[in-house]
């Protein structure tokens, strides 16, 4: 008597009626082009809902929705990150007809060209991450969140040491008969020559939810230029004994703790036309690390809101 083997499929009755909140494949890397602006080349994971009748997933369709999102971007150029984790995710869904939730990350790092001082182009990496969630709703109506987010770096210099050292001069200076300086005189120059303190470079993150339609898609760019903007000072790969001079003035003319840096973020975010099209009830999340440099700790400050709330608390304040 001749045995046949029976092929498994994934479409068979599993060995426990146990739905899988998530599967499919993680970490694949692929090379995208963001219209002309940069290329990005993140790690891709595309995972989906298990209905618990169903042994397994067709793991190939997932694979195949990548490789098509990613060939067709170069027919149809994609103008931001999560344009590119929103097609993926919207394939997913259309290829998975078993299944009411998908979700796709892409991570990795962009190089963009940057302008350094007046005349001097450069270029920098940043850290970019796009994540989209998709639930296939009754009657077959799907509905996407979409996140964007990306990390850079800047320079804090802490105004706690910078006042002390301010209060310390003041009084070696009021203590000098000999140099007979008004208290006017030397607010002026404090004005003029900011005191010392301690400085580091810190790393900025935004992650905002931007919604589910072209039309509220954002250019990480613009996301790279609030974090940058809310730090003490800009850093810089190149800098001339001059240049070097400068950055530090402009740092120490405007100290900040990493608590007041979260909030300039939270102001540019809920103040930049850029993001006015954002509607009020979608996220945003705002984190800080200052790489202190003369604690053995680091410190950190993180501001997790709405558009529309911080749009509320922030109206009509002025930039920090």
């Amino acid at each position: 008597m001749t045995s046949k083997r029976h092929i498994q499929s994934e479409t068979e009755h599993p060995f426990g009626n146990v739905p899988i909140n998530k599967v499919g494949i993680v970490r694949i890397q692929k090379r995208v082009d963001i219209g002309k602006r940069y290329i990005f080349t993140p790690l891709i994971s595309a995972l989906i809902g298990l209905p618990g009748a169903q042994r397994g997933i067709h793991m190939s369709r997932t694979a195949e929705t990548i490789e098509e999102v990613v060939n067709e971007v170069v027919i149809v150029p994609a103008k931001s990150v999560e344009e590119v984790c929103h097609r993926i995710a919207k394939s997913l869904l259309e290829y998975h007809d078993y299944t009411d939730y998908c979700e796709v990350k892409m991570k990795g790092d962009i190089i963009v060209p940057i302008q350094e001082g007046e005349s001097k182009s450069a270029q920098r990496t940043y850290k970019i991450q796009s994540k989209v969630v998709g639930h296939r709703q009754v009657g077959g109506i799907a509905h996407y969140r979409v996140f964007v987010g990306t990390s850079a770096e800047g320079m804090t210099a802490c105004p706690c040491a910078q006042e002390m050292n301010r209060e310390y001069t003041e009084e070696i200076v009021k203590n000098r008969k000999e140099l007979n300086i008004s208290q006017d005189q030397l607010e002026k120059l404090f004005n003029l020559f900011p005191m010392a303190s301690h400085n580091q470079r810190a790393v900025g993150t935004v992650t905002i939810e931007v919604g589910d339609e072209q039309k509220y898609f954002i250019d990480v760019i613009d996301i790279i230029k609030v974090i940058e903007e809310s730090m003490s000072a800009k850093i810089r790969d190149i800098l001339k004994r001059p240049d070097e001079a400068e950055l530090v003035r402009v740092a120490h003319l405007n100290p900040r703790f990493v608590e007041d840096v979260v909030r300039s973020m939270g102001r540019r975010l809920a103040s930049d036309a850029v993001f006015g099209k954002i509607p009020d009830d979608l996220t945003v999340r705002c984190q800080v690390t200052s790489f202190e440099s003369i604690h053995t700790y680091n410190a950190y400050a993180e501001l997790s809101s709405t558009f529309g709330e911080i749009r509320k608390i922030f109206r009509e304040t002025p930039l920090l």
